[in-house]
């Protein structure tokens, strides 16, 4: 990987969960769940992406199959100076601070939806305790 176009300093070992494209059915129609440990604290939880995205792309955050965010922005992260286009897919991005979830005591189900454009790859999500 070429850290020159990277936008966020990376760990070795990343595995990620892409190529995620409209209209694929490679993630469940569109779909990522994933399950977890149980939450032991119910409260509001700031979530936090690690992404690559070629274009500009939505992705919706459901808790339990209930929509949790609505669609969420993820911001282009294509470098024009970067002349190897399959790179284009490969320049890491993080935000800190996506959305917000409230999650309840016990087992949940959280599934990304990618619900515009597509063409990005999703490493992993941060949930940080607010209250």
């Amino acid at each position: 990987m070429n850290k020159k176009y990277h936008f966020i300093a990376l760990f070795f070992g990343i595995i990620a969960l892409g190529f995620v494209v409209m209209g694929s059915c490679q993630t469940n129609k569109n779909k990522n769940t994933y399950q977890g440990k149980p939450y032991s604290d119910s409260g509001t939880y700031q979530l936090g992406i690690m992404y690559t995205s070629n274009q500009n792309g939505k992705i919706a955050v459901s808790v339990n199959d209930q929509d949790a965010t609505g669609p969420l922005l993820i911001p282009s992260t294509f470098v024009a100076e970067d002349s190897v286009a399959w790179r284009q897919w490969h320049h890491w991005n993080y935000i800190d601070s996506i959305s917000q979830v409230d999650l309840k005591e016990g087992l949940q189900t959280l599934t990304i939806h990618t619900v515009e454009i597509g063409q990005m790859n999703y490493d992993y999500i941060d949930f940080k305790w607010i209250k």
